[in-house]
């Protein structure tokens, strides 16, 4: 269970900074109990039974408040935007939950195994718009017209239902929501639905026997591929390559489409044959993960119109990044120490867009120190090893020469 929370971190990473960026960097005294860092509570160390979250807590962190069994009543006041994974997991005395306007995002087992959860009787338990819990034991389900959002893994490992309705109120479907639902074979997503979170139908039987080449449900989110082609052009109805799409896919190459605008968590991770992509232009995202372990990856061409390009996308190994000086890509590729081609000749370190001497005197002038400006690494490496030495020079030189 621990290794499938961590999965929905990111998310809810994402959520707290972008709130958090809005308050001043704060922490609290351990004499009040609370332990709180930019805006995100990381803990709580007191032993009062009702406490009152500070009014700079934006989101309550992962496991802020884990097993502790003193709190009886929390209230969140108006300023609490987020709660994370296992954030009051095993609270044992927890019965009571106040003041929660405010929450519009709750990761997985939040409240698992609390009074305040346990007790509620209703067939849907929601907080706010969020559905936290389901008590029935239907087989059809229906997701109330008040539900939003359905929180990470809340029908998990629920054998007895086989068909599931989100009707056009649900916009989000959160990360293993549906989660090894044993006989769950028929599936209902409205258009509306935005986001439908990784491993959200893992193991169903709705997943495993639908037939379709490219399984696509809600707001154009691809959730899985079943075609075997080596080549995959990804269909122009696409706008979201959903997370872990082709996860560990034999593919070698992929094409997206124009209308393409998100390419989701681990989409493309563990593809182990993939050799090249192409980021095109329309594109403003490219997730966490999205292709790490992809060790066959040695181009990466992004366009300019990328916006983020989040942790890990891509990982230090035999890629070198394309795009646009001054762009995302390059930014990206800097920060991870990948090389970063930004349009340039391979040795034409004056730019002049000609090989001559004076590109290996500039080379010479960096290495001895004479020059202080690091060169584009995908320029001056001449010799591919990874590194900026003399053996590069050497290898320009025999280039201009035509020995090479």
């Amino acid at each position: 269970m621990i290794s499938m929370i961590k999965k929905t971190k990111a998310a809810l990473l994402i959520f707290a900074l972008l709130f958090a960026l809005t308050v001043p960097f704060v922490t609290v005294s351990a004499e009040s109990g609370f332990v709180i860092d930019n805006g995100i509570l990381l803990s709580y160390t007191g032993s009062q039974k009702e406490i009152t979250i500070p009014s700079e807590v934006v989101y309550i962190g992962d496991n802020a408040f884990r097993n502790n069994t003193s709190v009886e009543k929390v209230v969140l006041g108006q300023s609490v935007m987020g709660i994370g994974n296992c954030a009051f997991y095993g609270c044992t005395s927890l019965s009571s939950v106040e003041q929660t306007e405010s929450v519009g995002a709750i990761g997985a087992y939040a409240f698992y195994n609390t009074p305040y959860l346990n007790n509620q009787k209703g067939e849907f338990v929601t907080l706010n718009d969020i559905l936290i819990k389901y008590n029935g034991g239907s087989q059809t389900v229906a997701i109330p017209s008040n539900v939003r959002v359905i929180s990470p893994y809340t029908f998990a490992y629920n054998r007895n239902i086989n068909s599931v309705i989100a009707g056009s109120n649900v916009e989000e479907i959160g990360e293993g929501a549906f989660y090894m639902c044993g006989n769950l074979s028929n599936v209902d997503i409205s258009e509306n639905t935005a986001v439908i979170g990784g491993y959200a139908f893992y193991d169903t039987p709705w997943l495993k026997n639908d037939q379709r080449e490219f399984l696509i449900e809600g707001r154009n989110i691809l959730i899985d591929c079943k075609s075997e082609d080596k080549n995959i052009t990804i269909p122009d109805d696409v706008v979201t390559v959903g997370t872990g799409a082709f996860y560990m896919s034999g593919l070698e190459s992929v094409t997206f489409s124009e209308n393409t605008k998100v390419i989701g968590m681990r989409s493309f991770m563990g593809c182990e044959n993939l050799k090249s992509v192409n980021i095109n232009d329309g594109i403003l995202l490219v997730d966490t993960q999205a292709f790490y372990n992809c060790p066959s990856l040695e181009k990466a061409e992004i366009a300019s119109s990328v916006q983020v390009i989040n942790d890990k996308a891509f990982v230090k190994g035999n890629i070198t990044i394309y795009g646009e000086k001054g762009s995302v890509a390059e930014s990206f590729a800097n920060a991870n120490d990948i090389p970063f081609n930004g349009g340039g000749i391979l040795g034409d370190l004056d730019g002049d867009g000609v090989l001559t001497i004076s590109d290996a005197t500039y080379l010479q002038g960096y290495i001895a120190g004479i020059k202080s400006e690091k060169p584009d690494m995908s320029i001056a490496d001449v010799n591919g090893d990874g590194s900026i030495s003399i053996t590069d020079v050497s290898k320009l030189q025999m280039i201009i020469a035509g020995e090479q």
